[in-house]
This record gives C-alpha cells, sequence and structure tokens, in this order.
C-alpha cells in the first residue's frame, strides 16, 4: 500500500507539472540541434532516458539525474549524417556538474543566384554549449532535515545556442532547461530492483534573432519519464512521452564479466529502441562494450522513414572521482564513489566517512 501511495504520489506531481506548463506555452518554430537526441547510448534506447539519466548524458536528458551519479564520466562521439553533414558533441559530468558541447556543420553547399546558377559555396554550422547542475533537495537549505527528499533530485542547466553560416543567417541565444528525478530503490531483492521518475522542462529561454531580422522562438515544452532497474540490475527498461505525443521505448542488457581472448571485457551491453510520433517513426539499436580498464565504446544504429540510417559512434571513460569538485573539496559528501553493480554508496578511503 504504501508503494502504491508513493508511486501516486510521484505520478500526480509529474502530470500537474507537466499539464501547467503545456497549457502555458506553445510549440514555436526553432528546431535546433538540441532537438537531435543526443549521446550513443540513450539513441541506442530510442532517445529514452529522461527517466533512466545514470550517467554522464544526464546532462543533456535530465541535470536532476547529476544529484546521484556515482563517477565522473567523459565522453565523445561523431557521426556522419545523410553523407554530408558531420555531427558531434563532447560531454563531461558527475555528481552535481557537467558540462557539454555538440555542433553540426555542412561544408560546401552552392549558393545560387535568381537565375538558379551557381554564385559559390558557403558553409553551415550550428553549436551549442550546456552547463548543468543537479542537486537532491535534502542537500539544499531548508530541506536537509526531510529524509523523504533524499531521493529527489533537482537540476538546471543553461544552453547556448549559435549559427554560423552567411551573414544574414547567423545569430545566437540561449535557454534554460529545469527538471527532477525521484530515484526509488526497491527493499527487496526479486526480479524489480530500483524505479525513477523524470521531467523536464525544456528551452526557456528568449529565442533567436538573425542578423537579418528574422526571428524564431523555442520550441519550448515539457518531457516525462520513467526508468527500470531489474534483473539483479543486469537490464534496464525506460518510456519517455514527450508533450507533443511523441514516444521513446528503450531497452539495454549487460551481460558481466566476459573475457574475449586478450581483451579484457568486463561488460557487453545490448540496446533496442523505439520512437513514434506526429510523422516520424524510428527503430535503433546499440553496443557498448567496457574495457576494465574504465574504457567505454559505444556504436549506435539509427533507421528513420526514407532517410539513410544513421552510425553514431563513441567513446567515454569513468573516473572513481564521483564530482568534479572533488578536486576542490575535501568533503566525503562530493567524493563518494558507487559500486554500479550494486548501486550503494561507498566512500573513498582517503576521505573521512559522513557522520552518522
Amino acid at each position: 500500500m504504501k508503494f502504491s501511495r508513493t508511486i501516486a504520489l510521484v505520478w500526480l506531481l509529474i502530470g500537474t507539472l507537466s499539464w501547467m506548463v503545456d497549457s502555458l506555452v506553445q510549440a514555436q518554430a526553432l528546431l535546433s540541434l538540441y532537438e537531435l537526441e543526443r549521446g550513443v547510448r540513450p539513441v541506442g534506447m530510442g532517445g529514452a532516458f529522461v527517466g533512466l539519466a545514470d550517467d554522464e548524458s544526464a546532462l543533456y536528458y535530465n541535470p536532476a539525474g547529476l544529484s546521484f551519479l556515482g563517477r565522473t564520466g567523459v565522453g565523445s562521439l561523431v557521426e556522419e549524417r545523410f553523407g554530408s553533414a558531420t555531427y558531434g558533441s563532447f560531454m563531461i559530468a558527475g555528481r552535481y556538474l557537467g558540462l557539454g558541447a555538440v555542433f553540426i556543420t555542412l561544408p560546401n553547399i552552392s549558393q545560387r543566384d535568381g537565375n538558379g546558377q551557381e554564385a559559390g559555396k558557403f558553409n553551415y554550422t550550428s553549436y551549442g554549449l550546456t552547463l548543468a547542475a543537479g542537486s537532491s533537495f535534502s542537500e539544499l537549505p531548508f530541506f536537509t532535515d526531510i529524509d523523504f527528499l533524499k531521493n529527489l533530485g533537482v537540476g538546471l542547466s543553461l544552453k547556448f545556442y549559435g549559427v554560423r553560416t552567411l551573414e544574414a543567417g547567423s545569430g545566437a541565444t540561449f535557454a534554460l532547461d529545469t527538471s527532477f528525478l525521484y530515484w526509488m530503490p526497491m527493499e527487496s531483492t526479486g526480479w524489480l530492483n530500483e524505479l525513477r521518475f523524470g521531467l523536464v522542462l525544456e528551452n526557456l529561454g528568449p529565442g533567436i534573432t538573425y542578423k537579418s531580422g528574422y526571428s524564431e522562438a523555442w520550441a519550448t515544452g515539457s518531457r516525462i519519464g520513467v526508468g527500470a532497474k531489474l534483473l539483479d540490475r543486469a537490464m534496464d527498461v525506460a518510456l519517455d512521452i514527450e508533450f507533443d505525443g511523441t514516444i521513446h521505448l528503450g531497452s539495454e542488457y549487460r551481460l558481466n564479466g566476459i573475457t574475449f581472448s586478450d581483451l579484457a571485457i568486463s561488460q557487453l551491453s545490448l540496446r533496442l529502441g523505439l520512437m513514434a510520433g506526429p510523422g516520424v517513426f524510428a527503430f535503433s539499436a546499440g553496443l557498448g562494450v567496457r574495457i576494465s580498464n574504465g574504457l567505454n565504446i559505444d556504436y549506435a544504429l539509427s533507421i528513420t522513414g526514407e532517410l539513410p540510417a544513421s552510425h553514431r559512434l563513441g567513446a567515454s571513460y569513468r573516473f572513481d572521482m564521483a564530482s568534479l569538485l572533488c578536486p576542490i573539496s575535501r568533503s566525503a559528501s562530493t567524493c563518494y564513489i558507487v559500486d554500479e553493480s550494486t548501486q550503494t554508496r561507498s566512500y573513498r578511503a582517503d576521505k573521512d566517512p559522513p557522520q552518522q
């Protein structure tokens, strides 16, 4: 009964906030590179990551997930899109803080005059920078004595977006995302080990005005998600729903303790995903390989309608250091690490344990 009441309360909070935002906003014209699914692991899972948000990609999908990260991760990726455009990103994130950069570039575009004759070439580049922060409510002032809030995280990200192309089409702007994540570990040791519920309110900002004087507003909206860890945390399933009705569904299954010849592979991850919405249907699959020294290699395949399939390859590395604040902080609360096989928190040997 207590479990049911907790789930009902969480979904009531998510649904109420989502309805409030959706009733106040309308879909706008600006479709930036932030509309593309980011990262490699999330793409292999159909973009269903708002509810999970359990690695460095949380800084893009749900900054509140930074509240509960146990290791600092750094990653990058590159993808050739449609045979001519190049998409790439870099991110570094740990507990509390994350920083990311994304770009897409299309070179040698033909410029034509009024008669349709080629008058030269130009390049198009759009880029984005994201600074994200997340914390559990119990670590914020005035909430430290409320035990229930230790598993409720809140996040905020500041996004800068710019376009560099012909003079008239260049411009820059910014936006804010705010988010929440409730982390619910299960006391039982059965098939269901953990539930997560996420909410993101996206693109609260002034829009962009190009040098020509033409303006576009952000496509403001919201996204809710639920994620679950199953089978002794060997499997993740996730579902995201955007306010326009787009659905993201994904899963990941992890095989641990694998060794192939001289390759010390500690984990092999298999992923499947599906995205369906107004005018779009995409299928995705992914593969992740974790080397025992902490290096991760990830691949994602995405197939969308009649468009060519896209292939995304990325690499990441995770450190024992839990937070980017560790080099400047001696606090054990910011530098604990997490045993990823059990999701239990442990503290670094060179730090004093927290007082009980």
